[in-house]
């Protein structure tokens, strides 16, 4: 998302591998009722899209600004649905479907 920040040369990979990993720790925190790890889990999360929203808003992103806007959007959503909440009271699934559609999109590149 950002085209800046690469390991190996390719962003794109780096982004999918992040995300991945941040979903797969939220996806089994949330399926074993941990709330510590689900908290911890939450937290990278919001983390990384808090770094993604800054990115993509960037005007220097080489992101197609409307593709760009997108992104902010489901970002904030995710962010919305993060902030100010108990772990209990996050809808998990929700952003699992958000971060999934983002890592298929992102390996389809």
């Amino acid at each position: 998302m950002t085209g800046t920040a690469t390991v190996g040369g390719n962003s794109r990979a780096t982004e999918h591998a992040v995300l991945s990993t941040v979903t797969a720790a939220l996806k089994a925190a949330h399926a074993a009722g941990d709330m510590a790890a689900l908290q911890t889990a939450l937290t990278q999360v919001e983390t990384l899209w808090r770094v993604f929203v800054v990115e993509v808003s960037n005007d220097g992103n080489p992101l197609p600004k409307p593709l760009r806007e997108g992104i902010v959007n489901i970002g904030m959503a995710v962010l919305n649905e993060i902030n100010g909440k108990a772990p209990k009271d996050v809808d998990v699934d929700f952003i699992l479907d958000i971060n999934k559609a983002i890592i298929d999109g992102l390996a389809s590149q």
